[in-house]
């Protein structure tokens, strides 16, 4: 292959990957991040069991089950 068509190839390719990683930077920047944190007074930073569950319960009602203090205590981290 001829030394300036490689060359041209080259800074074709580029210029189309820095247009891309631009569009991307730029819908990156438009995305809403809606993390909700809420603590458990049951959390423990040390981890000694993973347990995956479902409960029956509506979300608000899961959400406190996961979260309040009782006599069996749960916790859930995402």
């Amino acid at each position: 292959m001829h030394m300036s068509l490689k060359g041209h190839l080259i800074r074709t390719k580029m210029k189309s990957l820095i247009w891309q990683l631009t569009c991307l930077a730029l819908l990156n920047g438009c995305a809403q991040n809606n993390i909700i944190r809420i603590e458990s007074v049951n959390q423990n930073s040390r981890v000694r069991y993973i347990v995956i569950h479902f409960t029956t319960e509506n979300f608000s009602e899961s959400l406190k089950t996961l979260t309040q203090a009782s006599d069996r205590p749960v916790s859930s981290h995402y």
